[in-house]
């Protein structure tokens, strides 16, 4: 049985408005019911946060790095790198950036990857 999504990509300027893709130093917000192929690499944003929506990291290409100062999946929210029925065949890279400086977010600290009543799904083909 096939398995079809509605999504939006990263890549493309209408995902965002209409107004370009994120830039290095943004905040950006992934909402309920928004499907998002991340089918390019990022540049470093500010924050990502993924509240209620999903990202999923495109199985077709060979290298994604996802980077940002803090990520955080929140009500419902997941981050895909590949399931179970489809693992992921691609080179996967998560950058987290900051310093000993930072604004700390409260509970989780500095550069983090914090997910609090969402999921975070990595499952790679290890048959090749």
């Amino acid at each position: 049985a096939a398995t079809f999504y509605y999504i939006d990509r990263w890549s493309s300027i209408w995902t965002w408005g209409g107004l370009g893709t994120p830039l290095a130093g943004e905040f950006i917000v992934i909402t309920e019911g928004q499907t998002i192929l991340l089918d390019e690499s990022t540049p470093v944003l500010a924050f990502l946060l993924i509240k209620g929506g999903t990202l999923m990291f495109d199985r077709e290409n060979p290298l994604i790095e996802l980077q940002s100062k803090y990520i955080l999946i929140v009500e419902g929210g997941a981050l895909q790198i590949g399931t179970e029925e489809e693992p992921y065949d691609s080179k996967a890279i998560i950058t987290m950036h900051g310093n000993v400086r930072c604004t700390e977010m409260p509970i989780f600290g500095c550069k983090v990857l914090g997910v609090r009543n969402g999921t975070i799904d990595s499952m790679e083909n290890t048959s090749q």
